[in-house]
């Protein structure tokens, strides 16, 4: 019972986020799946769960990108379903448990769809609140599994927790190693943990992020930590014909997500000496003169270059520090192709 009342606490999550009367409805649609699926066969939730992990995969390969698509609506800061409702993860892990099976497919079906939901869909509050109120059962076994392995072997949990400690123990020696923080001085544990986070998230990314944000990482070859920024970004050129990114605070590659593909204005102000090189998507696509008194130069790249999804953009100055780099215009040229 102690793991019910727990199950159902988390409930409150995607209704308090997004009130409305399709999350209220997706509530209790998503809690009678769960609960009607909670006494089938045990063969019905496996079948249930391979079905449902084979579409998502195939969901996943055909995504343009792991910042875009299906991927990026469950894993983006923006509004992704595992990203604001991480006891997902544990309602999956109480598939194992006997009797929550069928729960965990239900739900994995309902976050396939709530993935295919158009961005902005008026039913997204539902699918979500359907996705985790079906895990009630798969959560309230998980939570009983837990309590009574904490029971038998206390001291397991008490390692991992102390585990988690020497980790942040590290992270706050790499504050003094970098000079992040006074070494003759005090200072406030909320700057302390602030910094702590951040050194942990630009090395291995945002927690809510995984495991996209490591895919994201491996085939763009960036830290996990920009996967965040990235995936929270919109369809570029799509509500507008110009985009514009600030080129001294963005760190290189840029990366730009396109549903289509089109020829694209680039424009840059820079100033300095020699030239510099367009790079997208690996291919060198322009190269621009610079003049020491600044100004914008302005150069057309064509449809050919870009592909939809994330594209990376990399403006590489013939020598380094001849360039001072300050703006970047897109602009949308034609149709898509």
């Amino acid at each position: 019972m102690i793991g019910l009342a727990l199950a159902l606490a988390v409930l409150a999550g995607p209704l308090l986020r997004a009130p409305s009367w399709a999350a209220l409805v997706g509530l209790l649609v998503g809690l009678a799946f769960g609960w009607g699926l909670r006494a089938a066969p045990p063969s019905l939730g496996r079948y249930l769960l391979i079905a449902a992990g084979v579409g998502a995969a195939v969901l996943a390969f055909v995504s343009p990108s792991a910042a875009v698509g299906p991927l990026a609506r469950w894993f983006s800061p923006a509004d992704g379903l595992f990203y604001w409702n991480p006891v997902l993860w544990l309602g999956l892990a109480g598939a194992c448990v006997p009797g929550a099976r069928g729960s965990a497919g239900a739900a994995l079906w309902i976050a396939i769809a709530y993935a295919l939901a158009p961005a902005g869909s008026a039913v997204v509050p539902g699918l979500e609140a359907a996705a985790v109120a079906s895990l009630v059962p798969a959560l309230a076994a998980a939570l009983a599994a837990v309590r009574l392995s904490a029971a038998r072997a206390p001291l397991a949990w008490i390692a991992a927790g102390t585990s988690g400690l020497v980790v942040w123990n590290f992270l706050f020696m790499e504050q003094y190693r970098r000079n992040l923080i006074p070494r003759d001085d005090t200072v406030a544990f909320a700057e302390v943990a602030h910094t702590n986070a951040t050194l942990f998230e630009r090395a291995f990314g945002d927690p809510g992020t995984w495991p996209a944000g490591w895919w994201f990482a491996a085939r763009h070859h960036v830290s996990p930590g920009r996967y965040a920024a990235v995936a929270a970004r919109s369809w570029m050129l799509e509500a507008a014909d110009t985009e514009t990114l600030d080129l001294r605070t963005s760190a290189a590659p840029l990366f730009v997500p396109l549903r289509d593909r089109h020829a694209v204005e680039l424009s840059v102000e820079a100033s300095g000496s020699g030239a510099v090189d367009v790079v997208v998507n690996g291919a060198s696509a322009a190269t621009i003169p610079l003049s020491p008194e600044g100004g914008e130069a302005r150069v057309r790249v064509a449809h050919s270059f870009w592909h939809r999804g994330i594209n990376e953009v990399d403006l590489v100055p013939s020598s380094p520090g001849a360039a001072a780099l300050q703006r970047l215009t897109l602009r949308r040229v034609g149709g898509p192709r």
